[in-house]
């Protein structure tokens, strides 16, 4: 796991990036990504899902209280 100063540091880097590109100094790669459609629910699916997160999932376990993989 990456601690909070090298975190600041990439961000920090990410920035300064960006900068010199805007300035032209230099070219970022850039990606394009095909964007899904969010999926319809009616409300009533929407209640169940939290009615199910609520009381938690089939093994019985609470959705607050799962193990960490």
């Amino acid at each position: 796991m990456t601690n909070r100063g090298d975190i600041f540091a990439e961000l920090s880097e990410g920035f300064d990036a960006l900068k010199s590109e805007r300035e032209g100094k230099r070219t970022l790669r850039i990606f394009k990504v095909d964007s899904k459609s969010s999926p319809l629910l009616s409300p009533q699916e929407v209640i169940q899902v939290g009615e199910q997160l609520k009381t938690g999932n089939k093994t019985g376990q609470s959705a607050t209280h799962r193990p960490r993989c």
